[in-house]
């Protein structure tokens, strides 16, 4: 009988941590309203994918930049130039 206790409060206690855990997710995803854990969770992923693409596009600006430079335009000629940035955008 105690072993059924044991295990309920360890079932218990893990549904407490998790539902700490999903609360505290929520609340980092801007305008969640979701209230059920799957849809929450389906917008926590979809805000992820966003926040990746948008690291993406500044890493390109980034090097974009870099490779726009006046001092490395200088140093290559035009077509040297123009396969760099085809490769660096390509990574």
């Amino acid at each position: 009988m105690m072993a059924i206790f044991v295990c309920l409060n360890v079932t218990l206690q893990r549904r407490s941590r998790i539902n700490e855990k999903l609360k505290a997710l929520q609340n980092l995803i801007p305008n969640s309203n979701k209230t059920d854990k799957a849809s929450m969770l389906d917008e926590a992923i979809e805000y992820l994918k966003q926040l990746q693409l948008q690291v993406q596009s500044v890493q390109y600006s980034y090097k974009l930049e870099a490779l726009l430079e006046p001092t490395f335009i200088c140093n290559f000629g035009e077509d040297t130039i123009n396969s760099i940035l085809i490769e660096e955008l390509k990574n």
